[in-house]
């Protein structure tokens, strides 16, 4: 064979094997490449689904069941009447220390709410209840007015849920002749502020008596004037007991045209746990109430659960349209 042929074959074979290397090589970096945009484009598509399939955790209104009931004591319970129209939890919004403004907001109704006094607050109008009240329980005719529940509230297992009641001031005058005894007996308290007083006015309706109070204060909220003072409300004699023990605030704009009033259950570690029926070893009611209502008022107002300068701080920023 000819010597330059020969050469001419080895140089073509290098040649033929060389690019076939490139190849190779080339391809390898393609396929590597490619697996990578693939596998990411996987994580990205992975992640979206995850995204799309995670449920997103609203939390659910606790709504509170209206019932007409008692207990075995014959207190009633605040939830009687026509079952409201609810509105989803409100979570208040978190308000730096030394700033008090309101951070629940709900039709013109403001307040601000310590989240550690209560998590939430649910509110509600309540539709209007008409009828006699002559031919009606205590409270069953009312009008329409907004009510906020709290959700969480610090002590739990109380009777009494922790309420607030704004009430149309007018149209309750005219539908309940009780209550505009009621408020026209908290005026008169709001101007002669008395430190002594028989009997403190005082709403919801309920068909019981108010056994006692103690720890009477004079309030102002944002725009009006108020008494606040711890009571418990029943249809026979017994104990004043840590369960039906609360906190109230009866109030007034100062257009006259809204009540207010403060439901907010508390307690104290001088007072039994609860009454659970039986000889409640009361011999001398008005001795007895007497002395449990100077005992409590002589008390530090931080010494109970919640405090009350805490509770009075939240009625204090209400403020209503």
């Amino acid at each position: 064979m000819n010597k330059n042929l020969v050469i001419l074959l080895i140089v073509l074979v290098i040649v033929f094997v060389f690019c076939i290397g490139l190849i190779g090589i080339g391809g390898g970096i393609y396929f590597v490449s490619h697996r990578r945009a693939v596998a990411l484009q996987e994580t990205a598509t992975s992640a979206a689904l995850l995204a799309m399939l995670e449920p997103t955790l609203t939390p659910s209104p606790v709504i509170t069941p209206t019932s007409e009931c008692t207990n075995a004591q014959g207190t009633p319970s605040a939830e009687c009447g026509v079952p409201p129209t609810s509105s989803p939890t409100a979570q208040p919004t978190p308000t730096p220390e030394g700033e008090k403004t309101p951070n629940v907001d709900f039709n013109g109704m403001q307040f601000y709410l310590d989240t550690r006094l209560a998590q939430g607050v649910l509110p509600e109008i309540v539709p209007a209840a008409p009828g006699d009240p002559s031919q009606s329980m205590a409270g069953e005719v009312h009008p329409e007015y907004t009510q906020f529940t709290l959700q969480g509230y610090v002590l739990r297992d109380t009777f009494h849920s922790p309420r607030i009641y704004i009430y149309p001031l007018n149209d309750y005058r005219t539908m309940d002749s009780s209550v505009d005894e009621i408020a026209n007996q908290l005026t008169q308290l709001l101007e002669e502020k008395p430190t002594e007083v028989e009997n403190l006015p005082f709403l919801p309706l309920w068909n019981a008596a108010q056994m006692f109070h103690a720890q009477i204060s004079y309030l102002d909220f944002k725009n009006g004037k108020g008494v606040r003072y711890l009571t418990q409300y029943g249809q026979a004699v017994y104990p004043i007991n840590n369960h039906d023990l609360f906190y109230t605030y009866q109030a007034i704009s100062d257009d006259g045209l809204w009540y207010v009033a403060v439901v907010l259950p508390v307690s104290h570690p001088l007072l039994p746990a609860s009454y659970n029926g039986g000889d409640p070893g009361i011999s001398d009611p008005e001795s007895y109430f007497s002395q449990v209502s100077t005992q409590l008022s002589a008390l530090d107002p931080n010494s109970f659960n919640p405090s009350l300068l805490q509770l009075d701080e939240l009625v204090s920023s209400i403020k209503v349209r």
